[in-house]
């Protein structure tokens, strides 16, 4: 009569294998998923372009550059309120150029990213680039004769 006894007692046991095989399967998937979420976050950067007076840049250019070899990482366009967004980031060293048709360009200093969520950038401030021009007189035609005054090696395109 011990058999009825034994039956009872191996079924406990051969569940308790599989419900601890059970618990060590699931809590391996609960490791790998937190692991991977946390190696794999992308960050997002925010900041803004201004001028030297403080005024907001518009469509201004900015791009997200590897610190490492200066290779594009990614790049992106001012707002109308002179603020950008670069999103879907990954962890590394990095570096931000700023540049606009009439300022000179700018570098800012290389930072890391490593696993921030949202990143805010001190403000881009672009300082105004002046170029003087050589004065270039141009005469009425005469007789089809362009006379150009002040330049170096004319080219006259019509």
């Amino acid at each position: 009569m011990h058999t009825g006894m034994i039956g009872p007692v191996w079924r406990f046991r051969v569940l308790g294998r599989f419900q601890k095989l059970n618990l060590l399967f699931f809590s391996i998937l609960l490791i790998i998923n937190f692991s991977t979420t946390w190696i794999s976050a992308q960050s997002r950067i925010e900041g803004q372009v201004k001028a030297e007076n403080g005024d907001p840049l518009p469509f201004a250019n900015v791009l997200l550059l590897h610190a490492s070899d200066s290779s594009l990482a990614k790049g992106v366009v001012t707002n109308s309120n002179g603020e950008f967004v670069i999103e879907d980031v990954n962890s590394g060293n990095f570096f931000i150029v700023g540049s606009m048709v009439g300022y000179k360009k700018t570098t800012m200093q290389v930072f890391e990213i490593f696993h921030q969520k949202e990143v805010n950038m001190a403000p881009l401030v672009l300082a105004e680039e002046t170029v003087e021009l050589a004065e270039v007189m141009v005469d009425p035609p005469y007789n089809g004769v362009y006379l150009l005054y002040g330049c170096q090696n004319p080219e006259i395109n019509e």
